[in-house]
């Protein structure tokens, strides 16, 4: 079992991305998303990007998630992503300083909700769960990151941005064996940290 919670990956990211393609922090929509949006993957990354992804083994979703946070949040609560898939592919800009939190999975009924992107949880007050790792996402890497355990950031000194795309494939149904397929593809730094 491996009990890592996240891998800087080798895969490259978009050359042609654009911060222009996020929302606008401080609009209408901003306030009315709480920060979160589901985005078309084809609105957010280029067609070449999506064509590569997808020659290294990478079939994603249709959709991509984004996370905006200001300085000094923390998320008192931790949440699991309710899906067929294990992980994200993350990416961060800005918030270097900033970490996501992993917890143990507590046991008993949980209760789903529905975030306001439209995707399903499960939550609970992170001072409720026991921590098992933390991470400092790249700003110039893409970093697999484990969801479905509970998981949570803590945003330091700086705003941050999260961009995630997720696999649909089979692999990715379950940690361990995600781990194993990327290995094998040499797609992960296994740097043992």
């Amino acid at each position: 079992m491996n009990d890592r919670c996240w891998y800087e990956t080798n895969i490259n990211f978009d050359p042609h991305f654009s911060l222009e393609k996020l929302p606008v922090i401080g609009s209408t929509e901003y306030y009315k998303q709480e920060g979160i949006w589901k985005k078309p993957i084809s609105e957010i990354f280029s067609k070449e990007w999506i064509d590569y992804v997808d020659s290294i083994g990478l079939e994603l979703w249709k959709s991509t998630l984004l996370f905006y946070r200001r300085p000094n949040y923390y998320a008192h609560r931790a949440h699991v992503d309710i899906q067929t898939i294990c992980c994200g592919i993350n990416w961060i800009i800005g918030g270097e300083d900033s970490e996501m939190i992993w917890y143990k999975l507590p046991e008993g009924e949980h209760k789903t909700k529905t975030s306001i992107a439209g995707t399903p949880y499960l939550s609970w007050p992170t001072i409720e769960l026991e921590e098992i790792g933390r991470h400092k996402l790249s700003t110039t890497k893409l970093t697999l990151v484990r969801v479905d355990i509970p998981h949570a950031i803590l945003v330091k000194s700086k705003d941050r941005w999260c961009i995630s795309v997720r696999p649909i494939s089979k692999q990715f149904e379950l940690w361990d064996d995600t781990v194993d397929y990327l290995l094998s593809k040499k797609l992960l730094v296994d740097n043992n940290a």
